[in-house]
Order: structure tokens, then C-alpha cells, then sequence
């Protein structure tokens, strides 16, 4: 059982990497409102661009126009890490720190702006954020850390 102290701690320190990605994303976010034309792009390299877009749905632009639903949706699943906050074992506070700080910005622009602003277009792949970002690095690697890496431990 760990102590209370460590228990707090981890959450600090949980709650810090959530705050450092939520800002990211919407410092990012801000910049390319304020600086983009919607449906304008900048050209990066010849497979990576800024283009300016604004998302009712959620990632490959499922749930189109259900900005509500992926609202509750998002404060469904924050309220479900929020709950296990105290189970994590040190490295998963990493990961899912980062998940929580992307449903954040997410959810600030679902809720503040009723859509996404996505930016970052790479040739193969759907426009998405630094949020969309987080919450796919952060489940990726919490999924590798505990159930492929603790696989090959055995």
C-alpha cells in the first residue's frame, strides 16, 4: 500500500503533466486561430502542413456534428481517471497525465469554441491536434508499458 504522501505526490505530478499538455495544446490552438484563415494552409515539407480546421466530430472525423455527446463522452472518461487516480503506479501517471491533458483541450474547445481546431495535416493521415496527440501517445504507450512490455517479463 503506498503512503499517503506518495499517493500525492504521483497526483501532483499527474495533474502537472495534464496542465503542461492542456496549455501546449491551447497556446498551439490560439496561435493558428489568430493567425490562419479557416481552410488555410502553410506548407511544412512536401508531406507535412499546417491547415487550419475546425472539427464538430472526433478523430477521422467520427461522431460528426455530435459535439454534445463527445462532450459528456469526454467528461465520462475524465471522471473515470480521476476515479483510478490514486491506483496508478508511477509510470502510468506519465501516460495517463498525458491523456487527461489532451481530453482537456479538447474538451475546453468542444466547450468554449463548439468544434476542434485542428492543424497539423501529414500526407497519410486525417488533420489533428497536440491534444489528439497526447491522448494517442498517452494510450499507446500506457498499452505498451502494461501489457506487452509485462508480457515479455514474464
Amino acid at each position: 500500500m503506498e503512503s499517503k504522501t506518495k499517493q500525492k505526490s504521483q497526483f501532483s505530478l499527474f495533474l502537472l503533466i495534464a496542465l503542461v499538455i492542456l496549455i501546449l495544446d491551447q497556446i498551439s490552438k490560439y496561435i493558428v486561430r489568430h493567425s490562419m484563415q479557416l481552410g488555410s494552409s502553410i506548407q511544412i515539407f512536401p508531406f507535412f502542413q499546417f491547415h487550419h480546421l475546425y472539427n464538430t466530430g472526433a478523430g477521422f472525423s467520427i461522431l460528426q456534428g455530435n459535439n454534445f455527446l463527445l462532450i459528456w463522452l469526454g467528461i465520462i472518461v475524465l471522471g473515470i481517471i480521476l476515479y483510478f487516480s490514486g491506483t496508478y503506479k508511477k509510470r502510468e501517471v506519465l501516460w495517463v497525465g498525458i491523456v487527461f491533458g489532451g481530453i482537456l483541450g479538447n474538451l475546453f474547445d468542444r466547450i468554449i469554441f463548439g468544434g476542434v481546431t485542428d492543424f497539423i495535416a501529414i500526407s497519410i493521415w486525417p488533420v489533428f491536434n497536440i491534444a489528439d496527440s497526447a491522448i494517442s501517445i498517452g494510450i499507446i504507450a500506457y498499452i505498451i508499458e502494461n501489457f506487452i512490455i509485462k508480457n515479455f517479463k514474464k
